[in-house]
Order: structure tokens, then C-alpha cells, then sequence
């Protein structure tokens, strides 16, 4: 998935026979759907599940197929999408620019398929949405902790502040300071198998340092300093789940 400007770029794996490796590698991706969120340059996106499955094994893909992306926008906007499935051959048919004839029909599939601001004018950002992460894709720490992961989302802005949403009625529920610049970057750290504990969010900003944040009590473990100008986190897997 990769955005650009103003659109949601989707890009769909597609299955091969009979060619070479390289081949392969430049047939597996074709353009599949692009998407129109608020109008305003697209600065992240995420994929999201409103279900937030109780199985051990995370999905964030729903029965029928479709999937949920959110996006921040440079307008401070989220926009919550359900992408029908890359290989239903009538999401295909029908473009989003429907013709005259068809255009009450396509304007009720649009307001099925895209809700802006789905958590009401109250939840627009003061500044840029510069990342995106959703809960949905961990249902606990490692599918073995006794604690319920909190069905939320959380957005960096350019205004220092993370946002905890709620990843239902997205709503805001709270808010983490800490940082003086930009958050530029977000991710989930895994806690090892064998530790009844909930993952740790990491956030990395413009003001050169990562930030480490209980989620149980949402408050930070720990400031990583020295970093130079914006940091770019990830989640490494615990040293017992690496393969």
C-alpha cells in the first residue's frame, strides 16, 4: 500500500505461472484502486478492523473480503475507508466516477465506502496527521497475555501530541505528551511469549528522540535521546519469537 499526494494508492498481489523470478517479482503487484479521502495531501495510512476479532490470531481482513484503511491528512483529517476485495470483479466494474445515469447509485456506494471525520468535527487535529498505527493487528501480546489489548488507534501529529482514538466510535479518548516536534513515526514492540504483559507503543518524532509508552497506564517507560532531526521506529520481534 502506498499513498501519494491526495490519493490512496492500492496495490494488489497478483498470482503468477511459468516466468522467470524476475519476472515474478515486477508481475506480483498491479495498481487495483485509488482512493479520494478529504481532498487534502495524505500523510499515513493504516489498516484497521472495527471487529477486533477475540481469536488468538489477528485478522484484519473481514468475511466478505473487504478491508478498513484510515488515513491521516495534512488537514488534520482521518477518513476511515472499507475497500471491497481487490479480487471482486464487480468493485472493478464500477469505478468510483460513475456516469450521469448512475450517479444516485454511486453516491450511495461512495458514503458506504468512505466516512471523513467518522468520529465527529471534535476529533480534527490542529496540525497534519504524520502516522497512523491501529491495535487491530495485535488482539493481545502475542495472543497469550491474560490482558485485553485495547481496541483504539493512535495518531503522531505535527504538533508533538499523540492521540489515543477510540477504534470504534473513533472518538478521542486521551492524549500523550512528551514530545517537543513532529511525531513522525509509530509502532507496537511484542513483549516475549512467555510475559503476561500488554506490547509497548514506541513513537518517534522530529525532535530527534523515541518515545516508549505503557499501554496498561499510558504513560512513557522511556526517552530514547540522540538521535538527529526525525526518528523512524519499528517493533523488532522478542529474541524467543525470532526465527
Amino acid at each position: 500500500l502506498f499513498h501519494i499526494f491526495k490519493t490512496i494508492v492500492i496495490i494488489t498481489t497478483m498470482s503468477h505461472t511459468n516466468t522467470t523470478k524476475v519476472d515474478a517479482l515486477l508481475e506480483e503487484y498491479a495498481l487495483s484502486n485509488q482512493l479520494l479521502s478529504d481532498g487534502e495531501p495524505v500523510r499515513c495510512v493504516a489498516v484497521h478492523s472495527s471487529s477486533f476479532s477475540s481469536s488468538s490470531i489477528p485478522s484484519t481482513t473481514a468475511a466478505d473480503g473487504s478491508v478498513e484503511l484510515l488515513s491521516g491528512s495534512q488537514g488534520g483529517i482521518i477518513s476511515h475507508f472499507i475497500v471491497s476485495s481487490p479480487h471482486d470483479d464487480s468493485s472493478q466494474k464500477k469505478p468510483a466516477a460513475a456516469t450521469a445515469s448512475s450517479a444516485a447509485t454511486s453516491s450511495e456506494a461512495l458514503a458506504a465506502a468512505l466516512n471523513i471525520q467518522p468520529g465527529g468535527p471534535a476529533t480534527r487535529h490542529p496540525h497534519q496527521i504524520t502516522a497512523i498505527l491501529s491495535s487491530s493487528s495485535i488482539t493481545s501480546a502475542n495472543g497469550k497475555s491474560s490482558l485485553a489489548m485495547p481496541k483504539v488507534y493512535i495518531t503522531g501529529c505535527k504538533d508533538g501530541i499523540i492521540r489515543v482514538m477510540d477504534g470504534l466510535t473513533h472518538e478521542l479518548q486521551r492524549t500523550l505528551e512528551g514530545h517537543s516536534n513532529a511525531v513522525t513515526s509509530l509502532a507496537w514492540i511484542l513483549p516475549p511469549s512467555n510475559a503476561d504483559q500488554l506490547p509497548w507503543l514506541v513513537s518517534g518524532s522530529w525532535d530527534g528522540t523515541a518515545r516508549i509508552w505503557d499501554i496498561s497506564t499510558w504513560t512513557c517507560l522511556a526517552t530514547l535521546p540522540g538521535h538527529e532531526n526525525t526518528v523512524s521506529v519499528a517493533g523488532v520481534p522478542p529474541k524467543d519469537e525470532k526465527k
